[in-house]
């Protein structure tokens, strides 16, 4: 698939601004299908800078649902909203509001996100948990329930799992893998298929203290 620049605002809000750190991520497997509704997967504006990477490393909410495992990170709560429009066309709107917060030493992530405009809408909430193993591993599962809607034909809704993992291999270096859709969702009288998604990827982290 190909993409195109678009258009999207975003609240950021710093972490830490008394280092800076670099991060460079290597997709060492990547496999799926997309072959139906729901192609389009919102991602924060830091994936998006690291090259459309689904591998939450910044532990944004947004990215929470494809990378559960990134929830268990979470020291306070935080919210993310994004808007904008692929292709700058209307008709390709796209729209998500996330929250994630600790929980019991580890972390829960909660969202809604939308595509398109009432003549053709696909909407999804999400539900994902992610939980810590001595301070070098985290796992994490969500839930997503997926609705289409096409005005005059009908809706149809489904649900969706992914799992994740992350392993602290050094200090500096962290594997992760993603499994979405796991359970092979299908939509609709005429079963479509979900996208199905099988990526796992290395990150390689440099902190200079200034």
């Amino acid at each position: 698939m190909t993409d195109a620049p678009q258009k999207c605002g975003a609240f950021l809000f710093p972490y830490d601004l008394n280092y800076t750190q670099l991060y460079i991520t290597l997709s060492i497997y990547a496999t799926g299908t997309l072959s139906a509704s729901f192609e389009h997967l919102t991602q924060p504006p830091l994936n998006v800078g690291l090259g459309l990477s689904y591998f939450n490393i910044f532990s944004n909410p947004a990215g929470s649902f494809m990378d559960p495992a990134s929830s268990a990170n979470q020291n306070n709560l935080q919210v993310s909203l994004l808007s904008g429009q692929k292709f700058n066309l209307r008709q390709l709107t796209h729209h998500s509001v996330s929250a994630a917060f600790p929980i019991k030493g580890n972390g829960m992530a909660i969202g809604l996100r939308s595509f398109g405009t009432k003549q053709y809408r696909e909407s999804i909430f999400s539900m994902g948990y992610g939980h810590k193993i001595k301070n070098r591993m985290s796992i994490g599962i969500s839930t997503n329930l997926y609705a289409l809607s096409i005005p005059g034909y009908g809706a149809a809704q489904t649900l969706g799992t992914t799992l994740s993992w992350h392993i602290q291999v050094t200090n500096q270096i962290k594997w992760g893998t993603i499994l979405h859709n796991i359970n092979s969702p299908t939509i609709g009288q005429s079963n479509d298929p979900l996208p199905q998604l099988i990526i796992s990827t290395i990150a390689v982290s440099y902190t200079h203290l200034r």
